[in-house]
């Protein structure tokens, strides 16, 4: 399917173009922000980026400000998945078990005029005097604009080269393989997108992306262009309050209830990233945030239970209950690698309870991060009793596992080894930051004979480095050491 691509109205020359990130239906944020920069209806060209709805406490609020402040905009992922949501019930009544989705049950109240005016929207808009292209996502650079297709440009992240296919690119919308679209765009127009939020501000030579987070706690941003902004202006207010959507009784910003087409594994793994944000007018700050913790970990949850959240009691070595609540954490002063207990009601309303093989996600978690290189998550996984103490019994279970190893235990040390050799130009606070993860790869060639014997060539290497930078904790150093004497 093409995209529908429209152009801007034309404006005086002494007005401005004001372009909004994504909303996600928090409409008091989009209020402080057409405030803050003085938007003038009538005068000004107001656009949201797209993902007016869902995750938030107000969807229908968002929409209905936007027609009370003749807001134009382009059409995002989630407003798509809620507009289809609209057209299905129409044809079929949803079930009980079907409005266990938040989505299902904002199409069964949401508004026919706000359906239409979802529907009226564009999925990219010029904007000719300053040289602009909207879209909620990004561009496939294979193709020309008019050739785009409608689901990259509402869901893609990355670019892939295509072997054998001279700039030739496949659209990735999960995962970190390829590329981010924007460093591979070329221009001429600037093209300024959302739909990332776990990025955060993207600044490229030829691509901005504007979603830094707003239903997550951190900025609703916008860039403003006009006769005193030509490059334009950033601009943002405080997102919604993290804990907003809970005391509303709807499931957390990131829930994966709200992206359907996300694998189980984005639901159950912990990131911790550094989200750059534009924490003042024209200014980038930066600070770590934690985007999801692993649904079944109890702990965090300790004095804040409401009826039906599992006790720690309830969780075995091999299953663990596993709720939805997803609650967002962030890194208590004291270590990196604990989280801090969060505040939220004891009126918490989980909405779905199910059971997962606990030794098969710490598996999933642990080959998925390793293969991205993301040792320090590993580690903060590491310094979680839900984890340590099942990978601790994995590790003296199947010691002598012939299978296990070959499947799971040789391919995680492997990649972890790699990973640590090629980070010699880190700096020693961040290579302790990943102590965790590679220790436990040493321990895993120290207890499995098979394995340490399989991976002399990567110790080796990773000593050869460690010795070169001379940055990393001797104990690691010396213990990797003691493998191939």
């Amino acid at each position: 399917m093409k995209p529908f691509i429209r152009s801007a109205p034309s404006i005086a020359a002494d007005a401005r173009y004001i372009i909004v990130g994504d909303v996600h239906g928090c409409v008091e944020q989009l209020e402080q922000l057409v405030e803050k920069v003085n938007y003038v209806k009538g005068k000004d060209c107001l656009f949201i980026i797209g993902d007016y709805v869902n995750k938030g406490p107000d969807s229908i609020g968002v929409v209905r400000a936007c027609q009370r402040l003749g807001a134009y905009g382009v059409l995002g992922n989630h407003d798509y998945t809620l507009l289809r949501c609209c057209a299905r019930m129409r044809r079929r009544p949803f079930t009980p078990e079907d409005l266990r989705d938040p989505v299902k049950r904002l199409a069964q109240k949401f508004p026919k005029d706000c359906e239409y005016y979802l529907r009226g929207l564009p999925h990219i808009v010029r904007i000719p005097r300053h040289n602009l292209l909207l879209v909620h996502a990004g561009l496939n650079v294979e193709h020309a604009l008019e050739e785009q297709n409608v689901e990259e440009v509402m869901h893609l992240r990355r670019l892939e080269e295509v072997p054998n296919r001279p700039g030739g690119y496949n659209a990735i919308a999960k995962g970190m393989k390829g590329e981010r679209w924007g460093t591979l765009w070329k221009g001429p127009e600037m093209v300024i997108f959302g739909h990332d939020a776990f990025s955060g501000f993207q600044s490229h030579p030829y691509a901005c992306g504007i979603d830094t987070g707003c239903v997550y706690g951190d900025p609703l941003t916008c860039v403003v262009y006009g006769p005193n902004s030509t490059a334009g202006e950033f601009f943002s207010v405080p997102g919604l309050p993290k804990l907003e959507n809970e005391m509303k009784g709807l499931p957390p910003p990131n829930s994966g209830i709200y992206e359907q087409h996300e694998g189980d594994l984005a639901k159950l793994i912990i990131r911790p990233t550094t989200r750059p944000t534009p924490a003042t007018s024209g200014t980038i700050g930066a600070r770590p945030v934690f985007l999801a913790a692993p649904l079944g970990y109890t702990e965090a949850l300790e004095g804040v239970r409401g009826e039906g959240v599992p006790s720690a009691k309830t969780t075995s070595n091999l299953t663990a209950t596993v709720t939805s609540t997803n609650t967002l954490m962030t890194p208590t002063s004291a270590s990196p690698s604990r989280l801090a207990t969060p505040t939220c009601p004891t009126n918490v309303r989980l909405l779905e309870t199910t059971t997962v093989n606990t030794r098969e996600v710490q598996r999933s978690t642990l080959l998925a991060l390793s293969a991205t290189r993301e040792l320090s998550a590993i580690a903060v996984l590491l310094g979680m009793p839900l984890y340590s103490n099942e990978i601790d019994a994995m590790l003296g279970a199947e010691a002598k596992d012939d299978v296990a190893q070959e499947a799971f235990w040789m391919p995680f040390a492997r990649l972890v080894l790699v990973a640590a050799e090629g980070m010699s130009e880190r700096s020693a606070s961040e290579l302790a930051s990943t102590e965790a993860a590679v220790q436990l790869a040493l321990d895993v060639c120290e207890e499995m004979e098979g394995v340490g014997t399989a991976l002399h060539a990567e110790l080796l290497k990773f000593i050869a480095s460690a010795r070169e930078n001379q940055k990393w904790p001797k104990r690691i150093v010396k213990c990797a050491e003691a493998l191939v004497s």
